[in-house]
């Protein structure tokens, strides 16, 4: 049955058709603009802040406070696999030597598991101890599903499956810079030369953000 309030509602004229377009024409750019002007991902930025996980002792690390002021070279991993991984973590093993040997001493490497369910912060240091792991010089990282995803996808890295996912290093400068990424399969001498070009010496680091 028809509701009585219905039928003394007023006809919408082309008038009011008209009104209710442009608002929605508005409003749609005011979201275009403000979905530009949104910053984008980056060391210093809030979304980075928000982002907690655990190390390889069990501690929580907010991941905006490990990665800011110095250089980093991160990869994803997970200690199940049998192909890519082992050969990116003996490749870890060796820069620390390499950096040590360089004295380049503000350069920090990150490992981010992609098989939190599995890969708790005990597997973790096992997994790195068997490619000489310094923890002053390097970190490896758990923590929920969810994090480690926005964390991913904050990096422009894709979220899919574990044994797809891209064998890549990824280089940053510590200071707000872009994140760039490095094949994982490169040369340890490579990797070394790409965290080099990114030094700022420190009487121009108020030149950087």
């Amino acid at each position: 049955m028809q509701s009585p309030n219905r039928s003394l509602s007023a006809p919408r004229t082309p008038t009011s058709r008209l009104g209710l377009m442009l608002t929605a024409l508005v409003c749609g750019l005011v979201t275009v603009i403000a979905q530009a002007a949104a910053p984008t991902a980056a060391n210093g930025d809030d979304g980075f802040e928000r982002i907690v996980l655990s190390d390889q002792s069990g501690s929580d690390v907010r991941f905006h406070d490990l990665v800011a002021n110095q250089r980093i070279a991160l990869q994803f991993i997970f200690t199940s696999c049998g192909t890519v991984c082992p050969t990116m973590g003996a490749q870890f093993g060796q820069l620390q030597k390499l950096l040590a040997r360089a004295a380049m001493d503000d350069v920090h490497l990150i490992s981010v598991s992609i098989d939190p369910a599995r890969d708790t912060p005990q597997r973790l240091k096992a997994w790195a101890d068997r490619f000489g792991h310094n923890p002053e010089r390097w970190t490896l990282l758990t923590g929920p599903a969810p994090r480690i995803n926005d964390l991913q996808h904050r990096l422009g890295v894709g979220v899919g499956e574990k044994t797809t996912h891209p064998a890549l290093v990824l280089v940053n400068d510590g200071r707000g810079g872009d994140w760039i990424p490095l094949d994982a399969l490169s040369a340890t001498d490579t990797i070394v030369a790409a965290l080099d070009r990114l030094h700022v010496p420190d009487d121009a680091s108020g030149d950087r953000p």
